[in-house]
């Protein structure tokens, strides 16, 4: 069983503003920015030699990065990297004592001694951390583009912005990063996930703290993640788990939120929402997808089978 607190440490994130010292037209949080970078992180992954990543542990290192932001969350990015570079190993052992409650129960221990293990030894998982660190980039890029738009009076935006474009120099090994930074096709999948930070669960039910829909898929598919453990899932049932979940509310980007008492409200109208939504996936997503990534992402989507549901 998880700990209450560990998942009211994922849903804090909610309320971890980003930018926070630059005038924004929305409000940008960690949890959305995170979300965003799973996503990213699957289609760079998997545009790479699937020989060479192991999803089970681009999802770990995920997790863990994730857990350590919520935990520096007051501490700036650039910052961040800095102290790492003076104190590591001091921080590393005061994050680990943060979560060392909400993760020692999680499969009797196993998954909080990888976790240890993970930021105190920077070859573990090397080539899924820089896939990581390549998709967060990624998505702060996506980020900066909209504080940018309210941001140009200031006297040090342009400096910033041209420390956002440089970096993307650091990525050019990966494929799908030189195909996003050329605007490719893959770049509307990226983009359109972005816009489900903007749709908040739900419209007419106010939450706390208020979570997007793109934050939303993020908690399901990192709880879901957890119960596989405990569930003793192989591997690829962990994988398919995680990113189902991840992907499950993908179709929103193109028909907005629709709460269930709306959705079956009237008899049939559910069926008419799904095949509307099947209808939009093969026409505004699917053909913006590498041609060998077209059948796994429909099973993610659960299109697969006669009936494509």
């Amino acid at each position: 069983m998880l700990n209450p607190k560990l998942i009211e440490q994922f849903f804090g994130a909610a309320s971890i503003q980003r930018w926070n010292d630059y005038p924004r037209m929305v409000e940008l949080v960690e949890l959305d920015k995170q979300a965003h970078k799973f996503i990213i992180a699957y289609f760079i992954a998997r545009m790479e030699s699937k020989e060479s990543i192991d999803m089970r542990s681009l999802i770990e290192a995920g997790i863990f990065e994730f857990l350590r932001r919520v935990v520096v969350t007051d501490i700036r990015p650039d910052v961040f990297r800095k102290a790492l570079q003076k104190k590591e190993k001091e921080i590393n052992t005061w994050v680990l004592s943060q979560l060392y409650d909400s993760l020692s129960d999680i499969e009797n221990g196993a998954f909080y001694k990888r976790f240890e293990t993970y930021i105190s030894d920077s070859s573990m998982y090397k080539k899924e951390r820089f896939i990581l660190k390549a998709a967060s980039y990624m998505a702060t890029r996506w980020e900066f583009s909209i504080v940018y738009q309210t941001s140009q009076f200031l006297n040090n935006i342009d400096r910033v912005k041209e420390a956002v474009e440089e970096e993307i120099e650091d990525y050019y090994e990966l494929i799908s990063v030189r195909k996003m930074a050329m605007n490719k096709k893959i770049s509307k999948i990226i983009d359109l996930s972005g816009r489900l930070r903007f749709q908040k669960r739900w419209a007419q039910t106010p939450r706390i703290p208020e979570t997007s829909v793109l934050g939303h898929m993020l908690i399901v598919a990192i709880l879901g993640y957890f119960y596989s453990l405990s569930a003793k899932a192989c591997d690829q049932r962990l994988v398919n788990n995680f990113f189902c979940a991840l992907f499950h509310d993908f179709p929103e980007a193109l028909t907005r939120d629709i709460i269930s008492p709306v959705k079956y409200s009237v008899s049939g109208l559910d069926d008419i929402i799904s095949e509307f939504e099947i209808k939009m996936i093969e026409e505004e997503i699917l053909p913006y997808l590498p041609e060998g990534l077209v059948k796994e992402f429909k099973y993610l989507l659960g299109l697969y089978g006669d009936n494509q549901k």
